[in-house]
């Protein structure tokens, strides 16, 4: 699956009505798991059925594409399944729960609902809200792919606008030499992801309103699909303790949340904070992908938690 992404270029009333969108994408996703917290041994289905209880009971609700109202209880699911696994597999810390949500920042349709032009400059949204035409502006050209290979598109808010994801059924691979090289990536607050040789340190401080935006779980699954493209080993590493812990000697150096710098007293090390999580997330990451050859989980790093 490939995802190609536009900036959506409308008028103040068609942002206003993205916006009521969204929020009513998040009023599914709510109910939803309302619905699966106050239920019994409910499955995906009886999620995908309450979509329509819920469109019946609010006429508002109806507004939002049936498919889309679809998206948000599956996206539910998803967290509920994962929030299982964690707990068949014991998994350490917090084992997921689905949360409430204050903001939606997304609004899933599969295919219906929108509608392109043509010549693929413009994106036109056909579900309750009216929304209408809005034109993309972007680098990709959406010319190279017919409609049906389109099979979801999502309408993301982010701080410096509106912006139309496109996924696209295409099974890319790139061939790269191998460089024999392995990575430990870190997300923080400081910075929004640091790597264990310490050159890509995100420190763009005109974007940080963005970046504070960016929802790390989507930033997982980019790792995990370019991992798939480019044929790369990516693998979640839980980021418990991983600032805490000496990345030379082991040793626990107690940090608070506004201590930047690690500072070793027993071998010596100093490293920034970001950059000694990267390095134990990397050990970790090494240690848990010995006997596997092929693995598709993307790598997790800490997050303000730490």
């Amino acid at each position: 699956m490939l995802v190609l992404e536009a900036k959506l270029k409308g008028k103040t009333e068609q942002y206003n009505l993205i916006d009521e969108a969204l929020r009513t994408a998040l009023f599914v996703r709510n109910s939803c798991i309302r619905y699966w917290m106050d239920g019994e041994k409910l499955n995906k289905y009886d999620l995908s059925a309450y979509c329509v209880v819920l469109a019946k009971s609010f006429e508002w609700a109806k507004k939002l594409n049936s498919q889309a109202r679809q998206a948000s209880s599956e996206r539910v699911w998803s967290a509920i399944s994962r929030f299982f696994d964690n707990c068949k597999k014991k998994v350490s810390g917090k084992k997921g729960f689905p949360k409430f949500k204050k903001r939606g920042q997304s609004v899933e349709y599969k295919q219906t609902g929108w509608k392109l032009s043509e010549d693929r400059k413009y994106l036109t949204l056909t579900d309750g809200f009216k929304i209408g035409r809005l034109k993309l502006v972007g680098s990709r050209d959406l010319n190279f792919y017919q409609i049906e290979q389109i099979k979801r598109i999502r309408i993301v808010r982010r701080a410096d606008g509106y912006y139309a994801q496109f996924c696209v059924d295409v099974d890319r691979k790139e061939e790269l030499e191998p460089t024999h090289r392995t990575l430990g990536l870190d997300v923080g607050l400081n910075h929004f992801y640091t790597d264990s040789q310490v050159r890509n340190m995100v420190k763009n401080h005109k974007l940080a309103k963005s970046i504070s935006d960016t929802s790390r779980s989507m930033f997982r699954d980019w790792v995990e699909y370019f991992g798939r493209v480019f044929g790369k080993v990516t693998i979640a590493g839980p980021p418990h303790y991983t600032s805490q812990s000496c990345s030379t000697c082991g040793t626990l150096v107690k940090k608070t949340l506004s201590t930047r710098t690690h500072q070793c007293s027993h071998c010596g090390t100093v490293l920034d904070r970001d950059h000694n999580a990267a390095l134990n997330i990397l050990a970790l990451g090494l240690k848990n992908t010995v006997g596997h050859t092929e693995i598709s989980t993307p790598v997790e790093s800490s997050t303000s938690a730490k």
